[in-house]
């Protein structure tokens, strides 16, 4: 069977000949695309792996990796949480050598170390670590361990998991998976138990296995350099692999907890909610538990005959928040179970952070680089997951510490401004670099209002509304049928609407229609920035199945403006960490989340950080890619998330 790597390779090369000129004018050839970075390991999974238990051996593992630019890198460790355990052991590889160095390698019996271990920092300092450069597998977490164990930043080369995602995105990235399908080879992971007690684990299998960990992460890495072409190297290392010390500085940092503000909150939420639910079931005289998808369904749907407004993946009625809404007015109880719904949220996630801090009150999330598709962040610990009314304050409870404030920057409409550039509509584009209001601006096309753009707000809000969701639903890749129901109209005048808007704008009509026909026929989109979306069901024709095709289409519309958007809040993050780095040390990043980054800043560095951030965050060199006007960002700062107010220059007092 071809390798999907031989696959992804040919079809780019086809690809590269069909960009269009804003792609064409950026593409650059590296002379070495194709050329490894050092002669493939020759040691077979059949060879014995070199423990290195002596000072004299690491003496001389130190003479072998002196001439090696790279060197391929794996750990074994005690938990995956650097704050919970210590390193075990550490592999290595180079041309004709796999090492395993063991650390912390303990008697099954009574947990006694083994005799002839050379300690962590024996082995960092002697083989002077922090100077070379690594090809690993997830480097954030070797990189991460290193740091808090060792006091160390390692340089990452490559990062097999990060290509694995940019070249196969549809397909499982992790290690022996990865290794099976690219390298045929046999599944070589321990059972659960043994790594979960690594350190028990008889030391020859424990550095075979690790072994194997760092030969194939090494095969992988040379097999994918030579898959991806121009563009997708640019993704992947200038954006992703410099992210990964951004990722994890963001991770050690944390986020300062009110721990009390979470406390009060359960204590006021649970007896409102234990009302609310009383409501609830008084209204319906059942004991109807809200929190029961089953039992709202049956409810809502059977019992009282509400229309279906949404349907989950299986084809059921839902009941979420976004189904009910249009149902408020149907019924009495929908409010309720709404209201219910907006507690319980509130209960299941920013109730439970005091139990999720560290010991210094601090949230760390664990974020993702690549929990989307389309390159988007996600993040543990729900921290992606508040709710955007914040009618309880949950994000009061996130605070600055006492001498420092919360800055927080965000990008201005970032989706409509790339959707103005990768769909060329010069009235967007001329909007845009005037300083209008997307939203007023296409309100007054579509409407024909006889009003200055700037009164359009102010005189016909609704109609500057019901533009704004037919921009956010072209962003998204909704339809007729989602606007109907969102604003309450009926399908004809959704239908109106929209050919309204695209009369309006041509050129973001035209910018869909491309996107759609070109993924029927290649069955795959790749954004300006390289980013590769596979979308096979767009190529469907059987009848019966065409509903996943216009899943498929929507996707692919919303694809090249979330692609986009991802990649450019993660420039903005790389410069923001750079600079924090060279001229702030004392700023800490401590929130990623869409489109915004938040920060920690001592009280006396508050303004004048304050005033660098938007240029920071919009001089990204990315005008080649296609975007000729500049982005907009704001700054807004306070004493908690929460609390935030816009950031007033210092001449016009800053805002408190």
């Amino acid at each position: 069977m071809a390798s999907l790597f031989e696959d992804f390779a040919n079809f780019m090369k086809k690809k590269l000949p069909s960009l269009n000129q804003s792609e064409a004018d950026h593409c650059f050839i590296l002379a070495d695309l194709n050329k490894p970075l050092v002669e493939p390991l020759k040691t077979t999974q059949n060879d014995q792996v070199w423990i290195v238990r002596t000072k004299e051996d690491l003496l001389l593992l130190k003479d072998k990796l002196a001439d090696s630019d790279v060197i391929t890198l794996d750990i074994e460790t005690s938990s995956l949480e650097p704050r919970e355990g210590f390193i075990v052991g550490i592999g290595l590889g180079i041309e004709g050598l796999v090492a395993y160095i063991p650390i912390d390698h303990a008697l099954p019996e009574d947990g006694t170390l083994l005799p002839d271990q050379l300690s962590l920092f024996e082995v960092v300092n002697t083989l002077d670590l922090k100077s070379k450069k690594f090809i690993a597998h997830n480097a954030k977490f070797e990189l991460t361990w290193f740091k808090f164990h060792a006091g160390i930043n390692l340089e990452f080369y490559w990062d097999t998991l990060l290509a694995a995602k940019l070249l196969q995105p549809d397909l499982p990235a992790d290690l022996e998976k990865l290794a099976i399908r690219e390298l045929d080879v046999t599944p070589w992971s321990l059972s659960p138990k043994s790594m979960k007690a690594f350190q028990s684990v008889d030391l020859n299998v424990a550095s075979n296995y690790c072994g194997k960990d760092v030969l194939y992460t090494y095969q992988i890495s040379q097999i994918q350099q030579k898959a991806m072409d121009a563009l997708s190297i640019f993704l992947m290392r200038d954006v992703e692999i410099p992210l990964i010390s951004v990722v994890a500085d963001l991770e050690a940092n944390g986020y300062l907890i009110d721990c009390d503000h979470f406390t009060e909150l359960k204590a006021r939420l649970e007896p409102e909610q234990a009302l609310v639910l009383a409501d609830i079931q008084a209204i319906t005289g059942t004991g109807i538990n809200p929190a029961s998808p089953k039992q709202l369904s049956k409810l809502l749907y059977e019992d009282l005959s509400l229309s279906v407004f949404k349907k989950t993946e299986k084809g059921n009625p839902s009941t979420d928040e976004e189904a009910l809404t249009p149902l408020i007015d149907a019924h009495p109880v929908v409010g309720k179970i709404l209201k219910f719904k907006k507690i319980a949220m509130a209960l299941s996630t920013g109730c439970k952070f005091p139990l999720e801090v560290d010991d210094d009150s601090r949230l760390r999330p664990k974020y993702n680089q690549m929990g989307a598709i389309t390159g988007r962040f996600s993040a543990t610990k729900k921290i992606h997951q508040l709710p955007n009314d914040d009618r309880f304050g949950i994000r009061s409870g996130f605070i600055a510490p006492p001498g420092f404030k919360i800055v927080g920057a965000d990008f201005d409409q970032q989706e409509l401004f790339i959707l103005a550039s990768v769909s060329g509509d010069q009235a967007m584009l001329d909007a845009i670099a005037n300083g209008v209001d997307l939203h007023a601006l296409a309100a007054k096309k579509v409407f024909s209002l006889d009003c200055e753009l700037d009164e359009v707000k102010k005189l016909h809000p609704e109609k500057r509304k019901q533009v704004k969701e037919v921009q956010f639903g072209i962003l998204y890749g909704s339809g007729a049928q989602s606007l109907a129901k969102t604003l309450s109209l009926s399908l004809q005048a959704a239908e109106e609407l929209i050919d309204g808007y695209f009369k309006a704008f041509p050129g973001v009509k035209s910018f869909i229609d491309k996107t759609h026909k070109f993924a029927v026929k290649n069955g795959y989109l790749v954004d300006v920035f390289g980013r590769l979306k596979l979308v096979p069901d767009a190529q469907i024709t059987t009848k019966s199945k065409l509903s996943l095709q216009s899943k498929a289409l929507r996707e692919a519309q919303n694809f090249p403006i979330q692609g986009a958007a991802a990649t450019i809040t993660k420039l903005a993050m790389i410069k923001c960490h750079n600079h924090i780095r060279e001229f702030h040390p004392r700023i800490k990043m401590i929130l990623s989340l869409h489109d915004e980054l938040q920060f920690e800043v001592p009280d006396d560095e508050v303004e004048h950080f304050a005033a660098e951030l938007p240029a920071l965050m919009t001089d990204l060199g990315v005008e080649s890619f296609g975007f000729k006007t500049p982005f907009k960002v704001s700054v807004e700062l306070g004493q908690s998330w929460g609390t935030m107010v816009s950031h007033k220059p210092a001449n016009q007092g800053v805002a408190q």
